[in-house]
């Protein structure tokens, strides 16, 4: 069974300490100063029993970072309030925390009853069931306990144990993840990093990466309850015994995480609900400390949209002064820069591109709880984006990630490409902007049949590049708008578009190849006859390579189409009759010289109808 991870919350002096020494006889005040001072300042932890830990927070509001990164990922909450202070400024503050993060289980439990009468017990109750009317503890039990006496202890410890035999499983995303609330170096072992596991599993030996250093570490050990085990899973409190770090602790805050899910950011887009304590609206921007999982983060809160009113919500952009890691769906508080009040808190809704300021239509359907919806949605704003980045986003394991891909794809709402998906309507603009790059060149260049595929792929790699290009000129082709012939793309009923003057030289060349088919006159003889300029000629057979009149065979020689096809003819047949051809046999067949010969025997050879052996050919594709 995994954990089940009890938090305290509660205002200083208010008995948490004492309540979890009377119910696991173990004392969480474990500094020297906590224990000089009578307060609790960091964390302490509490292994009870089948399974059970409890977190016990400190309630001075100068350490309030400590207590979010406490109840952060905790399954239940203990509301403690003494008897004898009744409902205090951290209670109030505590409480709010709590909503924020949304937790919903826990139980209220009044301290110190020793110290107060049955009436003044009663008007406490109601006081506090006022309290949390609108909290999701407004349904939660209430206890009264002495831990001093032991009074209502073993009630509370077998309400505790029920609720951890109830705990409804946390969902997992697939992966290990873990927000590092500790960290310390045991002598002889090295760096020991303690947390509650969010998600997944970690094993001995297994590789994992910090966060947001973005360092790959190795486990070299791993406890839960003080017992060494071979694997953490999900709920479990964890320490995980690290190399790789140089036996210096990381800070807390720092995430563990299997490789290759998580990225870290210095932004991201959410949504923030202003407390109706806060007595400004929030116009622009403001410095503020945000807590996120155990990270404690100096920060800018850009406000996207309209200001922000208390006791309402907004879009906001967050500028982080250093790296974080987050997902969407994180919940994060945000308190005044001095740490004096909580100024309220959110949920994390888009990390990926945070330099762009999204419209908000876009950022209120990132809230949808529909996962299929949410993804889709985060595609079609994105437009193309590759599996890491919505892994990394959506905080989702590899197989769920693609998993909902398909199904998408399935409905014909997205296109996959390798390891991208793109929508399916940009995936039309994609085609469409194809379409007119090709139907552009044949304006400026009407002469030529085409476009080479290389030459498209540069002017549109801006737009769309490697696999991207490829299906959608795929397609594109497939569809019939454009012809793919060799090394070249045009429009499918494009036809080149030659004026009087270029058809007249063209029959004129034409002429020439065909009287003498197999010898043909050179570049330089047919450019003396007709009197063009070489630039212009080399144009002109372009345009009669382009329009299939003739083959270039090498720089300097043409071959009229008809004399091509003869010869190719020819050696498919005397290939087929003999086994092999040598350059003799051509050249008896078609009456010409060892230089034409070898001229189209070459070309044949490079467009593999046949292949070179030693002094003769054989055929490779007829």
């Amino acid at each position: 069974m995994s954990h089940f991870i009890i938090g305290t919350a509660g205002h200083i002096d208010h008995g948490k300490t004492a309540l979890v020494k009377a119910l696991t006889d173990i004392d969480t005040d474990r500094l020297k100063e906590e224990k000089e001072r009578g307060i609790t300042i960091d964390l302490g932890f509490a292994y009870w029993k089948d399974g059970i830990t409890i977190i016990d927070v400190p309630g001075h509001e100068r350490f309030i970072r400590n207590m979010v990164a406490g109840v952060s990922a905790i399954d239940y909450v203990l509301l403690v309030i003494a008897a004898d202070d009744g409902i205090m400024p951290q209670t109030i503050e505590h409480l709010e925390i709590l909503k924020l993060l949304h937790i919903s289980s826990g139980a209220v439990v009044i301290t110190k009853i020793d110290q107060a009468d049955e009436l003044h017990l009663r008007n406490l109750e109601i006081e506090i069931k006022n309290l949390i009317s609108d909290s999701l503890l407004r349904s939660a039990p209430f206890f009264r306990v002495s831990s001093v006496q032991k009074t209502g202890i073993d009630e509370l410890k077998g309400h505790l144990q029920n609720a951890a035999q109830q705990k409804i499983p946390k969902f997992d995303r697939g992966f290990f993840r873990m927000n590092i609330d500790r960290s310390f170096l045991v002598k002889g072992f090295g760096t020991i990093l303690t947390g509650t596991v969010l998600s997944g599993t970690a094993r001995n030996g297994q590789w994992i990466e910090l966060l947001p250093a973005r360092k790959t570490v190795r486990i070299r050990g791993l406890q839960k309850h003080s017992q060494p085990v071979e694997e953490v899973m999900i709920g479990d409190r964890a320490a995980i015994n690290v190399s790789g770090i140089d036996n210096e602790p990381t800070k807390r805050g720092n995430v563990l995480a299997e490789p290759g899910h998580l990225i870290s950011t210095n932004s991201f887009f959410g949504k923030w609900y202003l407390l109706k304590s806060v007595k400004k609206t929030i116009e622009k921007q403001i410095r503020v400390r945000l807590h996120m999982g155990t990270a404690e983060l100096f920060c800018k809160v850009h406000i996207v949209g309209e200001s922000i009113q208390p006791g309402k919500s907004g879009y906001i952009r967050v500028v982080s002064e250093d790296p974080l890691v987050c997902i969407r769906g994180d919940r994060f508080i945000v308190r005044e820069i001095n740490s004096s009040m909580t100024l309220g808190g959110g949920i994390v809704l888009d990390h990926l591109h945070p330099e762009i300021t999204p419209e908000l239509p876009y950022l209120r359907l990132m809230e949808n709880e529909s996962l299929p919806t949410v993804i889709r949605e985060f595609i079609i704003y994105h437009k193309i984006v590759s599996v890491t980045e919505i892994i990394s986003v959506f905080g989702l394991s590899n197989s769920i990630i693609r998993n909902e891909l398909n199904k998408l794809e399935k409905l014909n709402q997205i296109v996959t490409i390798g390891e991208q998906a793109l929508d399916v309507n940009y995936f039309s603009i994609l085609q469409k902007q194809l379409v007119n790059a090709v139907e552009k060149f044949h304006q400026e260049r009407p002469t030529e049949k085409g476009l080479k595929i290389s030459e498209l792929r540069m002017k549109l790699a801006a737009a769309m590049q490697g696999d991207v290009f490829d299906l959608v000129l795929k397609t594109t082709v497939r569809k019939g708008a454009l012809t793919e012939e060799k090394e070249i793309v045009y429009l499918s009923s494009y036809r080149i578009q030659i004026n009087t003057n270029e058809r007249e030289l063209i029959e004129e060349i034409e002429s020439k190849l065909a009287q003498t088919p197999f010898s043909p006159p050179s570049v330089e003889v047919i450019e003396t006859e007709t009197k063009l300029p070489a630039s212009e000629l080399q144009r002109i057979l372009r345009i009669m390579v382009q329009l299939e009149l003739i083959v270039k065979t090498d720089k300097n020689l043409y071959f009229h189409r008809d004399a091509v096809r003869q010869a190719r003819q020819f050696i498919i047949d005397f290939i087929g009759e003999k086994g092999h051809i040598k350059i003799t046999d051509f050249k008896d067949r078609f009456h010409t010289s060892r230089k034409f010969a070898l001229s189209l025997l070459e070309y044949f050879d490079a467009i593999q109808v046949t292949s070179r052996n030693g002094d003769h050919r054989e055929l490779l594709h007829p």
